[in-house]
């Protein structure tokens, strides 16, 4: 059959080539469209075919359109009007095969299980096998659903320029989500405490980029501080200073966000610990009434976030009012051992030990690194002794404490007091003891390094944070966000 009898006007391939241009770029919608008008053109043709072999051939193309398009039902309702007999002799071949294959994705379970093999075989490492299987059935999503799940194998692939290009086309196509945001950012976040901090920098490079967002921005502040929190005190302070830029540049945007992004849950407190980060970025750098500041205005923010409270009171200790702000983040639930740590050092200082022991224990409880651990057995070790419990209870807590933080005079001192008391007990044959604690020092910063998240030792923001992004990984990721893969075929 002559090519202008079968495309008289050339509209059936103009609409083919566009509907194969869209779906190259992922737009699985606009391939849908396109190629099913293209494949309504070619039915129009073959019902005014005068000629049989005309009439079917047309009709074979038009299934195969619809077919390409996605519109499996469609392409099987179309094929099945095909006689294959009357086929010419060189198309003939090809009609069993495209039936086949036609039958099985216009299956009731052919989604499912697409799906179910692409999952496998990810989850499984198998991620350029998925890859391959996803680029045979890109209909299988929604095209935010397609983008966002080429962005997670790329992610595994560790193609990370590739990734950000396709989470570029999942808010593109989905603009008024922003979970997309909050899930573009899930992995340069969780590198790090993988041990691959290089590879989170580099993702947050192709993404400020590609993507001049809010979020990003805030994944490069919150990045800088991990990278900062690494690295030699000359380095830190220029990455300390790139962490503010990143934080300032993205709290510009996040203001310009529509309103429901800037409510999102998720977003507020991604944006809520940037505003934590930042205001420890400039305390690190002694800029304490800028540190206060950006407390201020993240409070005023999100009052109900616990670390920008705990974080002011770091700020302004030992004054009255970082005290009422300790107390006011554990109201809101606060999680990390910070205001339990200044609230139980004040308790000692006053010399109540009542509520000493409470706030150390909750403090302990929150597993605090190595050195503020050692700090806290060394204040319960008074504690207990001042509550009269045994010599050898009290020993054993000095001796934990010393092993943690033997830099701490402090421990030392309480300890040697300790022994003194001790010695002098025995001579008085008594078994009990209260030993006269070393004041404790007012800033404890003093003593040592404050980290705003000690990596694998502090249940901290930072690490709570990522545990909701690990709740994303894998298979995981599309179950908590069924919405992002809806399909519309």
């Amino acid at each position: 059959m002559n090519a202008l009898l079968i495309d008289r006007d050339g509209m059936a391939s103009r609409l083919a080539a566009e509907g194969k241009l869209a779906l190259g770029s992922g737009d699985t919608e606009l391939a849908h469209a396109q190629y099913s008008a293209a494949a309504k053109l070619f039915e129009a043709r073959a019902n005014s075919a005068l000629k049989s072999g005309d009439k079917h051939l047309l009709l074979f193309l038009a299934a195969s359109h619809h077919f390409y398009g996605g519109g499996y039902a469609r392409a099987l309702r179309v094929a099945r009007r095909v006689e294959r007999r009357l086929l010419r002799a060189e198309v003939r071949p090809l009609f069993e095969p495209f039936m086949r294959d036609v039958e099985a994705r216009a299956a009731p379970d052919y989604i499912e299980k697409v799906r179910k093999r692409i999952f496998e075989a990810s989850k499984s490492g198998r991620h350029v096998d998925a890859l391959e299987i996803l680029k045979g059935h890109p209909f299988i999503f929604d095209r935010t659903g397609l983008a966002f799940m080429r962005a997670f194998i790329c992610e595994e692939l560790k193609r990370y320029h590739a990734a950000t290009l396709f989470y570029l086309s999942a808010m593109q196509f989905r603009p008024e989500d922003p979970s997309l945001d909050f899930l573009a950012a899930a992995l340069p976040l969780s590198l790090p405490a993988m041990g691959r901090l290089d590879e989170a920098w580099e993702y947050v490079q192709y993404q400020l980029k590609e993507i001049d967002h809010a979020i990003t921005h805030v994944s490069a502040s919150l990045v800088c501080h991990r990278r900062a929190s690494q690295t030699e005190e000359g380095l830190q302070q220029e990455l300390l200073g790139e962490q503010i830029k990143h934080f300032e540049n993205g709290w510009k945007r996040y203001q310009e966000m529509p309103k429901a992004f800037q409510q999102d849950p998720d977003l507020c407190l991604y944006m809520s610990l940037c505003f934590e980060a930042a205001a420890f970025a400039h305390w690190k750098l002694n800029a304490n009434a800028r540190a206060r500041d950006v407390c201020n205005e993240g409070i005023q923010f999100n009052p109900k976030y616990p670390g920008l409270w705990t974080m002011r009171g770091l700020v302004t200790q030992p004054a009255v009012q970082a005290f009422d702000d300790f107390e006011r983040a554990i109201e809101l639930g606060e999680k990390a051992h910070y205001p339990f740590l200044y609230l139980a050092q004040r308790a000692m200082e006053a010399q109540d030990f009542a509520r000493a022991k409470v706030m150390t224990e909750e403090a302990l409880r929150r597993k605090p690194g190595r050195t503020i651990r050692g700090l806290l057995l060394n204040w319960m070790a008074v504690i207990r002794g001042q509550e009269g419990t045994t010599i050898e209870e009290i020993e054993s807590l000095f001796q934990q404490a010393k092993q943690l933080a033997p830099e701490i005079p402090e421990v030392a001192e309480n300890h040697e007091s300790f022994r003194q008391f001790v010695r002098d007990a025995r001579e008085q044959s008594t078994e009990k003891v209260k030993p006269t604690p070393a004041a404790p020092r007012s800033r404890i910063q003093d003593d040592f390094d404050l980290d705003l998240f000690p990596v694998g030792e502090s249940d901290s923001r930072w690490n709570r944070l990522q545990a909701q992004f690990r709740e994303l990984e894998g298979a995981g990721r599309y179950a908590a966000h069924e919405q992002i893969i809806n399909i519309k075929i």
